[in-house]
């Protein structure tokens, strides 16, 4: 098995990208080799170091690498990443919310607009829209 091999088993079996399957799986060879004092083909890898790689990585996270959810014990670092995603998240949800009232706010003063005999071209200077997305503003109210 490669290098290759052991990345995408273990980025299929933990649900994590190629990329970092690769650099777990590289640092856990690097150690066996300096443990065992011997070099490990990245071409030609045992499945007996394939599987301590695999045992290893989920031991370090808190998984149970038979487990089918894959659950992880988060460290601290991960734990201060996952509330920053957390919190972030939050934001763009509360600020998509915002942005869709404000766009229905825009939505109906060009109708108003429009409603009272205010040209097309006056709206797109003050909108700063297209004026086909003005006419498609137009014909989704009508």
């Amino acid at each position: 098995m490669t290098i290759t091999d052991l990345a995408e088993r273990m980025a299929t079996q933990f649900d994590i990208t190629i990329e970092a399957a690769e650099q777990s799986a590289e640092n856990y060879l690097e150690q066996i080799e300096q443990v065992d004092r011997r070099t490990i083909d990245r071409n030609d890898i045992t499945s007996d170091d394939a599987d301590f790689v695999i045992g290893s990585f989920a031991s370090e996270r808190g998984i149970n690498p038979d487990d089918e959810n894959k659950t992880q014990i988060p460290s601290d670092k991960d734990d201060l990443l996952l509330d920053q995603l957390d919190t972030l998240s939050a934001t763009i949800r509360d600020r998509q919310e915002t942005l869709k009232d404000l766009t229905d706010q825009r939505n109906d003063l060009i109708i108003q607009l429009l409603d009272r005999g205010n040209s097309v071209a006056s709206i797109c200077d003050a909108s700063g829209l297209t004026r086909t997305r003005v006419y498609a503003i137009k014909d989704a109210r009508r």
